[in-house]
């Protein structure tokens, strides 16, 4: 499968739950960690999962709240962080 293409979609573990990966605003902090743990849980084994997470560390926006690669949006944001970096370092 291409990086660049979104055929590996297909095959995530995660069609058709999204009401796992993406809680509403009001949501209650037990509520959330719940919620993100049965998220993690379908990733884990995931076969596309690095797909899926590479896929969305490409954005510059990791601030939606959701579930990707089994990572949240503060680990995203760090993980973006540290790529960004050593993609630096090396151009230097």
């Amino acid at each position: 499968m291409s990086a660049m293409s979104l055929e590996w979609q297909r095959y995530a573990a995660c069609h058709g739950k999204a009401h796992l990966f993406f809680g509403p605003e009001d949501e209650r902090l037990q509520d959330r960690l719940d919620r993100e743990a049965q998220a993690r849980a379908v990733c884990w084994p995931c076969p596309v999962r690095l797909h899926c997470l590479m896929f969305r560390l490409r954005s510059e926006q990791q601030l939606d709240g959701g579930i990707w690669g089994a990572k949240d949006e503060l680990q995203r944001r760090q993980m973006r962080r540290n790529m960004l970096r050593a993609q630096r370092r090396r151009a230097a």
